[in-house]
């Protein structure tokens, strides 16, 4: 059982991180002028209020979320002091 809880420790973790990384890689694509503007463009065509605006509050979103799953200073590894069963 131990090691069973090890492995779904591991796996999450793989999961989190590589999500932010993946995350953190797409938001540095606010500093490619070309890409944004398609972005921007594309915000634009959908009606989308404060578009060149709106295409960055996203991509610095997508960097505070990538930078939080990779870095996740709240999580200590350590089971929950309740169980989930509903008890």
């Amino acid at each position: 059982m131990i090691a069973n809880n090890k492995v779904k420790l591991i796996g999450m973790t793989l999961v989190r991180v590589l999500t932010g990384v993946i995350l953190f890689k797409f938001s540095l694509e606010m500093f490619s002028k070309d890409t944004m503007s398609g972005y921007i463009q594309w915000l634009g065509d959908i009606h989308f209020p404060f578009a060149s605006k709106m295409a960055y509050v996203g991509k610095i979103a997508e960097m505070v979320g990538g930078l939080s799953l990779t870095w996740d200073y709240s999580y200590d590894g350590q089971a929950s002091s309740h169980d989930h069963d509903g008890v």
